[in-house]
């Protein structure tokens, strides 16, 4: 049994060096780069990189890190249809409710996850930015898309 548990293992670990994406190889501008862009089943691997890089990080240094990946994650969902990036974001809810249901998760990791599943309001459809809110006459002043037309509608 236990040479059986080994070998399967081994084959994970083979499948997902030879199928998976590497980021501890990646530059912290690379790592960036891919921020909103990453496949969802490599979101775990991911996040953990971008915590295993923040812990070696002054304060000031993690700001700005955390600045750019948010800057870039942000362009690369600016243009997604609110179903793809809904999609999306349901994907990668299902990977972090799938990795917790083996472990106790940290409590950083457990931070995003939160953001990444908390619920979805009723919102517009068409591009990120652009419901029914963002209009201007008679709807944006009922406000007929559940929310106050103060907030950006994505």
């Amino acid at each position: 049994m236990r040479k059986f548990l080994s070998l399967s293992l081994v084959v994970a670990g083979l499948v997902s060096g030879v199928f998976g994406v590497d980021y501890s190889k990646m530059s912290n501008e690379e790592l960036i780069a891919q921020s909103g862009k990453f496949d969802p089943k490599e979101t775990l691997d991911y996040f953990k990189e971008v915590f295993k890089r923040t812990e070696k990080m002054s304060e000031a240094q993690i700001r700005e890190f955390r600045f750019k990946l948010s800057e870039e994650r942000i362009k690369a969902e600016e243009n997604m249809l609110v179903k793809d990036y809904r999609a999306r974001k349901k994907a990668i809810c299902a990977e972090f409710q799938k990795e917790f249901a083996n472990i106790k998760p940290s409590k950083a990791l457990r931070s995003i996850a939160k953001s990444y599943c908390k619920a979805e309001g009723k919102r517009g459809e068409g591009k990120r930015g652009e419901g029914k809110c963002q209009g201007k006459g008679k709807a944006r002043d009922r406000g007929t898309c559940g929310q106050s037309c103060n907030q950006k509608a994505y």
